[in-house]
């Protein structure tokens, strides 16, 4: 009898046993475990500009966005369209991201900007890249994370400049400071590599360890977050001219 009831105890402990760990195993399961395929993605609301005759200008096309987690977006599927009979030389987009995080809904926003003219040397390796009439180009942003279940996902074409210096959009005061900034951070980093290459004599060799600083503000004259973007930029592009066409093809830029 005694060890019939100890057998039922023992019993009893490796199924309290086993309920437990599958309790903590329910409770230690995180979001991304719970995340179905359904929740992978999300309808992308978009703002258009004002039609022009019936026509939408510069057109915003977007298929849903995809989710690598709750709170990451991975990726937003959208083509900007030059309805135009003029080529567009650069376009802003603001992305608005709704979100919601222990009960409480907020938006985070966010500014896209296709520039075909950061610098004229970037212009001239690449080629204008403008958006001829009747083409499109990708505009989605980058991907992220915004601390919080995404809810929504909108974009806005604010802004449109064409090749002959005309503009549109209902935010072309903000967007046309902003490009006129990364414009001449571009051109100040370049201000400042030039400089520093004719001090060392305009030696090649000298060019790698210049492109592997970080200048501060104060050496470039960069003033502001949209100049340091525009820095950047110039600095990326010299870099990978460095690499596809050797240290020399940069002197000559510089020269």
């Amino acid at each position: 009898m005694q060890k019939t009831t100890n057998i039922r105890i023992v019993l009893r402990l490796i199924i309290l046993g086993v309920l437990a760990i599958s309790l903590w195993q329910v409770a230690g399961r995180t979001p991304a475990q719970e995340f179905s395929p359904s929740q992978r993605k999300i309808s992308v609301d978009t703002r258009q500009l004002q039609p022009d005759n019936g026509v939408i200008p510069v057109e915003l096309k977007c298929r849903q966005a995809e989710l690598s987690a709750p709170d990451t977006l991975e990726d937003v599927p959208c083509v900007i369209r030059n309805n135009t009979g003029r080529p567009v030389k650069a376009v802003g987009v603001t992305k608005s991201v709704t979100k919601e995080k222990d009960g409480v809904t907020s938006t985070v926003s966010s500014s896209i900007v296709l520039d075909a003219f950061v610098h004229p040397d970037i212009s001239a390796e690449r080629g204008a890249r403008l958006i001829p009439p009747g083409q499109e180009v990708n505009a989605g942003g980058l991907p992220g994370s915004y601390g919080g279940m995404v809810k929504g996902v909108s974009l806005a074409v604010d802004y449109v400049e064409f090749d002959d210096g005309t503009d549109l959009g209902p935010g072309a005061a903000s967007f046309r400071k902003k490009i006129a900034d990364i414009r001449s951070g571009a051109a100040k980093y370049k201000r400042w590599l030039t400089q520093q290459f004719i001090r060392h004599a305009k030696d090649d060799s000298e060019l790698a360890p210049l492109l592997e600083r970080e200048p501060s503000p104060e050496e470039t004259g960069v003033e502001n977050d949209n100049e340091a973007e525009g820095a950047s930029l110039y600095k990326n592009f010299a870099l990978q001219v460095k690499g596809g066409k050797g240290v020399h093809a940069l002197a000559e830029r510089l020269k």
